[in-house]
């Protein structure tokens, strides 16, 4: 009795230990393809592979496709969905190498690595330009704040140089007079600002060389100082509009950047997909991963089908 009690109790951690083996296989073959998938994630269940066969791989889509290709390709779809799509097709590529032992025929495992490395790099360069979008838009709001207190502060000290020196320093047969009422009326642009501050900065310095006026303008602290004021005020305003307010300043990741990398990654992508497509026609017992926005690109269009199928016998001539 006691020796069957004994043989009883080793026989249970045998059984368990056989159903864990058996688990943990399965595990190792399947891929839970109803969820979604980051791309940290499906990386840790690929197969190492060489760097070398990963970058000729990758060197042979670009050729392929060109660079002007891969821009046009990548500039009809949002970068958001392409990166969220990315890790589920090679999630779905990775459960159909395991189903059938293999990979496809026309589906390099390189591929799967491939697309995990470029979306990620796509996801940060995506980052990158948004980024750059903000600090462009908050330098180019600076420019025009920048030019417009410049410009007001021209205009405002002009009017008040060229008003007091009418109405109480210039004699009224003084030959400067017309000239300083056209510096002191309006200026619509930045260049006729810079033009009528100059304007009012050189006649104060003429009047100052004048010794009858240049003990009435000491008092009135209109000075040299004043006179370098103004002159400082018209190449400020004219170094602000030079440079432009709507100038795009440099940017180390430009929209055409953004979209080639966007069409290199669907490249890829298409790749993958035309492999499982192409083995599920012929028969094997695998499913394609849900596509979303990318689906136009990725599935066949009605001519591909119809050349896929068998062509209608034609019947002899009688």
């Amino acid at each position: 009795m006691a020796a069957a009690k004994k043989r009883s109790k080793k026989a249970t951690p045998i059984k368990k230990a056989a159903t864990t083996r058996r688990t943990a296989a399965k595990g190792r073959v399947g891929l839970d393809t109803s969820r979604a998938w980051s791309l940290d994630e499906i990386e840790r269940e690929l197969t190492p592979v060489s760097a070398a066969r990963v970058a000729a791989v990758r060197d042979a889509i670009v050729r392929a496709y060109g660079d002007d290709k891969l821009v046009e390709l990548g500039t009809g779809f949002r970068t958001e969905e392409i990166v969220a799509v990315a890790p589920n097709v090679v999630a779905a590529a990775l459960l159909a190498v395991r189903k059938l032992g293999r990979a496809p025929q026309g589906l390099a495992l390189e591929l799967l690595t491939l697309a995990v490395s470029e979306a990620r790099e796509l996801a940060r360069l995506d980052l990158a330009h948004e980024q750059q979008l903000r600090d462009v838009a908050s330098e180019i709001a600076g420019r025009r704040e920048a030019l417009k207190t410049s410009r007001a502060t021209a205009l405002r000290e002009r009017r008040a140089v060229a008003t007091h020196l009418l109405r109480n320093v210039l004699p009224r047969d003084a030959p400067q007079r017309a000239e300083l009422e056209r510096a002191a009326g309006k200026a619509a642009t930045a260049s006729s600002v810079v033009a009528s501050v100059r304007t009012v900065a050189r006649i104060l310095a003429d009047a100052r060389r004048d010794e009858s006026l240049v003990v009435v303008l000491d008092s009135y602290g209109y000075d040299d100082a004043l006179v370098a004021r103004l002159e400082a005020l018209a190449a400020e305003t004219e170094r602000l509009s030079g440079t432009s307010a709507t100038l795009t300043p440099p940017q180390a990741v430009d929209q055409r950047t953004l979209d080639r990398h966007d069409g290199l990654v669907l490249a890829i992508l298409r790749a993958i997909v035309s492999a499982l497509r192409d083995a599920q026609r012929a028969g094997a017992p695998i499913s394609l991963p849900p596509l979303a926005g990318l689906e136009r690109l990725l599935v066949p269009s009605r001519d591909d089908e119809q050349d896929d199928e068998e062509p209608e016998p034609v019947a002899p001539a009688s």
